[in-house]
């Protein structure tokens, strides 16, 4: 069983912790999941919608996986008792959704969804689409889900499923700011649900601006773009 590239540590490298809780007001702690329950939270980085369902990832027994918890109850959504032999941090939204990059095992990578018991794929590593390497995944409450990807030549990109259609919104070659893209990074959170994404984009050129110092041969920006989801 494997979500983290260490032992003892998640997936950043971060100490495990030994409880998972959120603060509901600041005078107050929620606990989420504990090692006193026979469950140790292994992420660094639990996500939290506006409800106040916490999705993380934890190990129990010799397993482990994607669980969800509100301070009152404790659910596995997905684990390596099933299809899957890791995981990433995932993402929660709204409605309850939980989005994470995970490997079966039968080593094929993908972009998978939860949504109550059942498991969606939403791109795999053997398909036309492929999903980058160990990355985090963002989802927001339309039900939108936003990964790094690559389409045949196209090279690596930020990709928008819509449940219906994927988009790829921006990446390697795209036109940004008078100058060319050469690496894009993607993160959890980095879609709103207005359809807003944000990313950090590597440019081609050396041009001095206030992105970067002048020393720099490339420079590095911060942006965000409005993807337009169709009717």
């Amino acid at each position: 069983m494997s979500l983290s590239t260490r032992a003892g540590e998640s997936h950043l490298g971060h100490p495990r912790p030994a409880a998972l809780g959120f603060c509901r007001q600041p005078a107050s702690l929620t606990p989420i999941a504990t090692t006193g329950i026979g469950i140790t939270p292994t992420t660094c980085c639990p996500a939290i919608n506006d409800k106040g369902t916490v999705a993380f990832l934890a190990e129990i027994g010799a397993g482990g996986g994607v669980f969800v918890g509100d301070g009152t109850s404790l659910t596995p959504v997905a684990s390596t008792a099933g299809q899957f032999q890791s995981f990433s941090d995932p993402d929660i939204n709204n409605a309850g959704v939980i989005a994470f990059f995970g490997t079966l095992k039968n080593n094929v990578n993908g972009i998978f969804t939860v949504e109550g018991a059942g498991i969606h794929t939403v791109v795999h590593s053997i398909g036309s689409l492929v999903p980058s390497g160990f990355q985090f995944v963002a989802t927001n409450s339309r039900g939108d889900v936003g990964f790094l990807g690559s389409q045949g030549s196209d090279g690596e990109g930020i990709y928008i499923d819509s449940g219906t259609r994927t988009d790829r919104v921006i990446g390697f070659g795209s036109e940004l700011l008078g100058s060319e893209v050469t690496s894009v990074d993607f993160f959890r959170g980095g879609l709103n649900d207005r359809g807003h994404v944000a990313f950090y984009a590597t440019l081609s050129d050396g041009r001095v601006e206030s992105f970067s110092p002048p020393s720099l041969p490339n420079r590095r920006v911060c942006y965000s773009s409005e993807w337009v989801r169709s009717a």
